[in-house]
């Protein structure tokens, strides 16, 4: 199994403006944090991986992105971003 899903697999994206508020949505929706993701580029960007049955979920704060200036401002205004994908 890929530590990353192919990004074709991708089935929603949620923003928010807070940490707390993301790891709370996470919570609610059945998701455990499952650690960090170690891989490049990533490694740097202080990516966590979260997994509920068959769907894995990756959290970031966009600002952490190397060309983040280059991130559209209406995602910036909400830079914790969640991308969920099946497994």
């Amino acid at each position: 199994m890929n530590f990353i899903p192919d990004k074709t697999k991708k089935i929603q994206q949620e923003n928010f403006l807070t940490y707390r508020e993301l790891r709370d949505w996470m919570s609610n929706n059945g998701f455990k944090l499952n650690g960090y993701v170690l891989e490049e580029p990533w490694r740097d960007c202080f990516v966590e991986r979260w997994e509920k049955n068959d769907l894995v979920a990756f959290s970031l704060d966009l600002t952490y992105l190397p060309d983040f200036t280059k991130i559209p401002l209406l995602l910036l205004q909400k830079p914790y971003q969640v991308d969920i994908a099946q497994i």
